[in-house]
């Protein structure tokens, strides 16, 4: 076989390799893959085909279509070691590049220029995982003195971590079970019939058969001004069904509604989690639904706020991969914000590539002018823009700017807002300032904001100080605020955490009183369940004397009730006791 067949057999193999990183969401090695296909075969086709896909993906982030490049190194002794280990050898060749780049770093393990171009060359080899890793040691040695650079190369350690080969440390995921038969979900409240997709699923829809049907499973129908939010999403075909959401918490909650009154007996059920693809890894922000008749403006403006919403509260909270502390722990944006320089780094790396993701085309709408600068407020990194500092809303402020806010200047709704705005980034002693001084004020806004929050906090802080006399006062507060504010529907909860600490603290007799109550004023259906969770509390606490009084009572309840379920669940306790 002469040479130009054998380069043109090479190049095709090295453009298939491409395509297929490509699909994998390795954008850098599919890049490379091309390049090393044209240096053989300047006019392979398939090769520039490729690299014309990968800048036309307008719906992956810029980070993801803009190949970075070799950094060179700093001072003149780093330079002299460059020159000796590169002399004679074409960095063109990725994996004698990496080779040279690693025993560089080895030999200066502060030398970030080697670090991050050894972490270009893995990643061109699609070794996503060990790039990710030298990314990180970059990100250390730079983001003290050079944030923006740290920032930037964290952007492309989050893009790396939506390649195929680094699922264990994917953050951006889908939770879904599969079937192996078509399930219709009829009968579900909130169930919108969205797609049915034709004889060839397009790129929206990567391996789902011909003939998929899509169902979206909303909260309840948008109508006006009230939207619906996403619980999960059905794609039903001829032999198989999909169920999923990239929330972990929703999906259980919505498979539970999904069970109740179904068979599901024959099909084979498994739960999966597997990384999103990159056009739709903020798929998570995407569960709005508005009324499609509503005011195009209104209903970007209700879109907005949600947007605000899920990042500046939900998101924040959640932990990732991306931001794992020193001993490789996930944490939190919010966690991350508190830390060092190189934390942070990352954290604005995260910010970045969400942000390039807001700003396709194809999302624009979704996202309504979201500007991610408030989320850079609220975590307390530097605004992008400078003007931003000076916007006045209390929900945007930092944990620093909330500490030396003094809450007795506030009037009634600024200090709600004020509450709410601490309550999001979950600091009680912090909270606590605001939550005292709404309840202490009796102020009319305790009737719009989550009095349940509210109280929580403030017996939580009671309890830090060990002051058994101040939980109960806050206890009492929170009934008579509940029946002032909010017509009394919370005074069951109350009432039971009152009964609860009561029985902490060594007064079953006082417990037992309260659950008494609550009991006189539950609904009869409820009553046997309740008595018999104040029996086990009762007996968690060692009070078996109130305990045996309780599941009597308890017994008594599921009899006149018909509850059998309960009946043989006390009766089991009452042996227990009895014994």
């Amino acid at each position: 076989m002469n040479n130009s067949v054998s380069d043109s057999v090479a190049s095709a193999t090295l453009a298939a390799e491409g395509h297929r990183q490509f699909v994998n969401q390795a954008p850098l090695a599919a890049w490379s893959y091309w390049q090393r296909a044209l240096r053989l075969e300047p006019d392979c086709q398939a090769a520039l085909d490729g690299l014309k896909w990968l800048e036309n993906s307008g719906n992956w982030p810029i980070v993801a279509r803009t190949q970075p490049k070799f950094r060179n190194p700093v001072g003149e002794d780093r330079r002299a070691r460059w020159d000796q280990a590169l002399q004679g050898k074409d960095l063109a060749e990725i994996e004698l590049a990496s080779t040279v780049f690693e025993t560089i770093a080895q030999e200066d393990p502060l030398d970030a220029d080697a670090i991050f171009n050894q972490a270009l060359c893995l990643a061109w080899q699609a070794k996503n995982i060990q790039a990710i890793e030298a990314l990180g040691r970059f990100v250390t040695l730079t983001a003290e003195n050079d944030f923006e650079v740290a920032a930037d190369a964290w952007t492309l350690a989050e893009l790396l971590r939506h390649a195929e080969d680094a699922a264990p440390v994917a953050d951006d995921v889908s939770f879904a079970y599969f079937l192996n038969g078509p399930l219709m979900p009829d009968g579900l409240p909130g169930m919108v019939r969205a797609i049915e997709f034709g004889p060839t699923p397009g790129e929206s829809a990567p391996g789902w058969p011909a003939g998929s049907r899509l169902f979206e499973w909303l909260t309840q129908m948008p109508v006006g001004t009230e939207p619906a939010v996403l619980l999960a999403t059905f794609v039903v075909g001829p032999d198989s069904t999909r169920i999923f959401s990239p929330d972990a918490e929703v999906l259980p909650k919505a498979w539970g509604v999904l069970e109740q009154g179904r068979d599901l007996s024959a099909f084979s059920i498994e739960m999966r989690v597997s990384p999103l693809r990159i056009e739709l890894s903020d798929m998570d922000v995407w569960t709005i639904r508005t009324d499609p008749d509503l005011d195009l403006e209104l209903a970007a403006e209700i879109r907005r706020q949600h947007v605000e919403r899920f990042y500046e509260t939900r998101w924040m909270a959640r932990n990732r991969h991306g931001l794992a502390d020193s001993d490789g722990v996930p944490v939190t944006p919010l966690q991350a914000s508190r830390g060092n320089a190189a934390s942070k780094a990352r954290l604005e790396g995260l910010i970045r590539f969400r942000e390039q993701l807001a700003i396709r085309p194809v999302v624009t709408h979704l996202y309504s002018g979201y500007l991610f600068d408030r989320l850079r407020r609220r975590l307390g990194l530097e605004t992008r823009d400078p003007a931003f500092v000076e916007v006045e809303e209390l929900a945007l402020l930092s944990e620093r700017e909330l500490e030396s806010l003094d809450a007795k200047s506030l009037d009634d709704a600024k200090l709600a807002e004020a509450f709410e705005s601490a309550a999001a980034l979950g600091h009680d002693a912090r909270t606590g300032r605001f939550a005292a001084e709404l309840v202490e004020r009796d102020s009319a806004a305790l009737g719009g904001i989550d009095r349940h929050a509210l109280f929580a906090v403030l017996v939580r802080r009671a309890i830090a100080e060990h002051d058994d006399e101040l939980a109960l006062k806050r206890l009492d507060q929170a009934v008579a605020v509940d029946a002032q504010h909010g017509g009394g529907h919370q005074r069951p909860i109350f009432q039971a955490w009152k009964a609860e600490y009561l029985t902490r603290i060594g007064e079953p007799d006082a417990a037992s009183v309260v659950y008494r109550e609550i009991l006189s004023e539950a609904p009869p259906e409820l009553a046997p369940e309740l008595a018999l969770d104040a029996a086990e509390t009762l007996e968690d606490n060692e009070h078996f004397g109130q305990a045996l009084i309780m599941a009597r009572h308890a017994l008594e309840l599921a009899i006149n009730q018909s509850n059998p379920r309960i009946e043989s669940l006390v009766r089991a306790m009452l042996e227990e006791l009895d014994g």
